[in-house]
């Protein structure tokens, strides 16, 4: 036997509804019709009386009178209660009884809509994939929610095939795009530090507990966020950096690594004898605990000062078995206490200033000299600010050597 397909909307409203919706609509508008019967004659009594119009015989009518103008004087007759009342309730009636059959096809393109939404919470509630995928929780995470995200958009197509609506679709698809745009403008930030998250995630700088230093701040990573990341400063304070700016922004590991390096600046003497005070703070360093013996510890001169001689002394720290910040305090403690055990000295900034009386004769003399020594600077600057091509000289050589394009 051939099958019917009530499509949305239905193709015939004006079917018979069944008996337990007629019946009581039937007697509804009966009543209202009843009403109106008894209202008319008492609205017509009302109106004031018109003196009854002259009869003209066709014959004595004035054949220049055209017809439009006795068609506009004919009255008006405004329309009754029932006939406004009757094709308005009649459509009410029909979308009634439409909605009526509808209801067994709309309950079933629920009830399937529901389970596609469940069946997406328990897959997405399954780890053994997700953690195949990605090891990372946030990423873990934002699967997660595309996988419902995939179960319900289609539960939703289904339901709406179930119910012939599927034309709706391509006008929600084409809201939800409007929608995102202006969305997106409008939560520009949100949406940029949440895609952050995600590169983040993926990447993976940092992990938790690393030392790192992240555009000026410095801290303990404690956790990382849909929008921030946040760390813990020395001071026990919680800093919450947005990801948008830790992603864009020069990073420092501290904790990658192991092992970390220390340093210390020492001014000695310019009578001493570097060599000897080399060794002497080098001791220093290698009687220190938690000072790596690979690789050994070392010094380098760094600055001939105005009263000093700078050196600095450098050293390794593993930090998976020794506190950085505590060895390389007591590091600097022992190079000062091993150069004043070997009396090093290590001057502080000092000045001499010398006194002397000139007569006359000799000051004449010294602005001479002075003079003298002015004209012959003047001419050395001259010889001196040429242009230095040795720079430019050199580009020219590696440009033709260089099998590279330049695209300049």
């Amino acid at each position: 036997m051939p099958t019917t397909r009530t499509t949305f909307p239905p193709a015939d409203l004006r079917a018979t509804p069944p008996s337990y919706v007629s019946r009581p609509l039937a007697w509804l508008l009966a009543t209202l019709v009843g009403f109106a019967a008894i209202s008319a004659p008492l609205v017509a009594s009302a109106q004031p009386a018109e003196p009854p119009a002259e009869t003209v015989t066709p014959s004595e009518a004035p054949p220049t009178q055209p017809v439009a103008a006795a068609a506009e004087e004919a009255p008006l007759l405004a329309p009754s209660v029932v006939e406004r009342i009757e094709p308005t309730w009649s459509r009410l009636e029909r979308r009634l009884t439409w909605f009526l059959e509808m209801l067994p096809v709309i309950a079933v393109a629920l009830a399937l809509l529901i389970l596609f939404v469940v069946f997406g919470r328990l897959v997405s509630k399954w780890n053994l994939p997700f953690r195949f995928m990605a090891k990372n929780r946030l990423l873990q995470e934002v699967l997660r929610q595309v996988v419902r995200t995939i179960f319900v958009v289609l539960g939703l197509l289904l339901a709406l095939e179930l119910l012939d609506a599927t034309s709706l679709v391509g006008a929600v698809l084409g809201a939800a795009g409007v929608v995102g745009l202006a969305l997106g403008f409008a939560f520009k930030d949100l949406v940029e530090n949440y895609l952050a998250s995600i590169l983040l995630s993926i990447r993976r700088p940092f992990a938790a507990n690393d030392v790192v230093r992240i555009d000026q701040h410095e801290g303990t990573v404690v956790r990382l966020t849909t929008s921030d990341t946040i760390l813990m400063t020395a001071d026990g304070n919680h800093l919450r950096l947005p990801n948008a700016l830790v992603f864009k922004s020069v990073m420092t590991n501290f904790t990658r690594n192991p092992r970390r390096r220390f340093d210390c600046l020492v001014g000695i003497g310019t009578e001493e004898n570097l060599v000897d005070a080399q060794r002497i703070g080098l001791e220093g360093l290698r009687n220190t605990p938690g000072v790596l013996a690979e690789p050994a510890p070392f010094a380098r001169v760094e600055k001939l000062a105005d009263w000093t001689v700078d050196v600095r002394f450098h050293a390794w720290v593993d930090q998976r078995e020794a506190d950085f910040i505590k060895v390389s305090s007591d590091g600097r403690r022992r190079v000062k206490s091993a150069m004043d055990a070997a009396t090093i000295s290590m001057p502080n900034p000092t000045y001499r200033i010398e006194t002397v009386s000139l007569d006359k004769a000799e000051l004449a003399a010294q602005k001479t000299d002075q003079q003298v020594v002015a004209a012959n600077e003047q001419a050395a600057v001259a010889e001196e600010i040429a242009p230095d091509r040795t720079i430019e000289v050199q580009i020219a050589e590696d440009r033709a050597k260089s099998d590279e394009r330049n695209l300049l």
